[in-house]
């Protein structure tokens, strides 16, 4: 499917000059990740910013790189987006294309959610796919585990969890509430536990830090605290079952799992044995490059279904905007 790319930025392009990113993601960026996907033929950039567009050329031998959506020529021939733009953006984006099949999708999809969701019923309506990069659902380990029964089978029934994260709520905080539906299923309320702070810096503008609290379908209780990135760098998942602990650390890209062994302070007990920790051979290599094939194979094959749907991303946001609600409401516990 020939493909274009709006908005050149860092998630577009840049991460994939960071050693460590390429090391552990394989392709960081979606500029790695369509070359490695031959099922997607990129040829076109569009971006307001000079510097990007040389970019395209000079890195990538993109031949096609335009200030403008208009300027794009043979606009007929394009069936696949990739949008890392400002959401103000995508609704000329359907305007101009009338023959889009695909559409790989950066969040946040608001801040305005009235207008995203009219962008994905008219998508809905053309029958076009659409993928938001939540990555974590790419990673082959990670879908094992929410499939069945596999996560039980190594922790039993899951009891309570915490996670940690930064840079903002929309941001780094989106992800982890997407992991935790992606593994645990649907959040039925939530709760704020602090007052909203608004970020003076953030990669979201006008984004948040907020403490807050889910509560699953089953009663059991995930708690999200902010941390700040000044210091370190930390996005994290620990969650607790009856028959041992699976921690998601170092920005999810490392996984441990400690058993349940007799406690060594009481006859007759239990507890958490922090001492035998395994590292499991959980590899996050090639993401985005499963997100890419599994929006194709959507495209070609209605029954196949996507891994990380917009409709899921738009649920996930009202969630969210929920949360800062019960923050102005005093904490309130607010259904979902």
């Amino acid at each position: 499917m020939r493909t274009l790319i709006t908005g050149f930025g860092a998630i577009a392009d840049s991460l994939g000059e960071d050693p460590h990113m390429l090391r552990l993601h394989g392709e960081p960026c979606h500029a790695l990740a369509l070359q490695k996907t031959p099922r997607f033929s990129w040829d076109c950039v569009v971006d307001s910013d000079p510097h990007a567009l040389e970019r395209a050329q000079g890195v990538y031998a993109i031949p096609h790189c335009h200030s403008s959506l208009d300027n794009v020529p043979d606009k007929e021939s394009y069936e696949a987006a990739v949008l890392t733009s400002p959401a103000h953006t995508r609704q000329s984006l359907l305007d101009t294309f009338p023959n889009l099949k695909a559409i790989m999708l950066e969040k946040p999809l608001g801040p305005d959610l009235d207008l995203a969701g009219h962008f994905l019923d008219q998508c809905e309506s053309r029958n076009i796919q659409v993928q938001v990069n939540f990555w974590r659902r790419g990673v082959k380990d990670y879908l094992a585990l929410a499939q069945g029964s596999e996560l039980e089978k190594r922790i039993g029934t899951f009891q309570t969890g915490f996670a940690l994260y930064g840079n903002g709520l929309f941001n780094n905080g989106s992800h982890l509430v997407d992991f935790i539906q992606f593994l645990l299923g649907p959040i039925q309320a939530v709760q704020a536990l602090s007052e909203a702070e608004r970020l003076e810096h953030s990669p979201i503008p006008g984004d948040y830090r907020l403490s807050l609290a889910l509560t699953l379908a089953s009663g059991a209780v995930i708690t999200l605290q902010p941390l700040d990135f000044e210091h370190y760098r930390e996005v994290s998942l620990d969650l607790w079952g009856t028959r041992g602990r699976i921690s998601f650390a170092q920005e999810c890209f490392n996984s441990y799992f400690f058993p349940v062994s007799e406690n060594r302070t009481l006859d007759n007990a239990y507890e958490i044995a922090w001492d035998q920790m395994t590292t499991l051979p959980f590899s996050t290599l090639g993401a985005l490059t499963s997100l890419y094939d599994n929006l194709y194979q959507s495209v070609t094959d209605p029954d196949a279904g996507l891994l990380s749907p917009a409709s899921a991303a738009l649920s996930k946001e009202k969630l969210l905007n929920q949360a800062l609600l019960s923050a102005r409401k005093g904490g309130t516990i607010i259904a979902v």
